[in-house]
């Protein structure tokens, strides 16, 4: 920041202050402040995060902002659906449901080293987290016989 008295360079967030320690001059007219974030975690995403350039009481102070946007992994992955043994010839659904992650994690079933395809996904809101990806996928057990039933991937929403 430039301006004549020099400014003072701070960082805010919410009114309260993060950072007044100017970084020195970076040359004979630029003042500069430097603010670093240490540990971001997910109670973090979508902070602003203002830095003010004040150099009198006569002038409004000069600012600009900036929203903390995160990725996160997967809070939770698992598998609903039938808990009973499966039986030769039946019918089964099971859904994969991915929560907490941002983006939305890419789902995929795979049976004996292999994707089984095509897949279909949903997204919906969760109370556990920002998003919920929810694959199903409906398979008939192979048989004894060369041709086995064809496996039919399928999405539902789970309540």
């Amino acid at each position: 920041m430039t301006g004549r008295p020099q400014p003072k360079v701070t960082w805010w967030h919410e009114g309260a202050l993060l950072d007044d320690l100017s970084d020195g001059e970076k040359s004979e007219e630029v003042v500069a402040n430097t603010l670093t974030l240490p540990n971001l975690s997910r109670q973090h995403l979508y902070r602003v995060i203002t830095c003010r350039a004040a150099n009198s009481n006569l002038t409004q102070p000069l600012h600009t902002s900036i929203t903390i946007d995160m990725s996160f992994p997967p809070l939770e992955v698992r598998i609903t659906g039938n808990q009973s043994p499966m039986g030769e010839g039946g019918t089964y659904t099971l859904e994969c449901q991915a929560t907490g992650s941002k983006p939305p994690a890419a789902l995929s079933w795979w049976m004996d080293g292999l994707l089984m395809t095509p897949t279909h996904d949903q997204l919906r809101p969760s109370r556990l987290s920002p998003i919920s990806l929810n694959f199903s996928y409906v398979f008939v057990p192979a048989t004894n016989h060369p041709n086995p039933p064809p496996t039919t991937p399928t999405s539902t929403l789970a309540s």
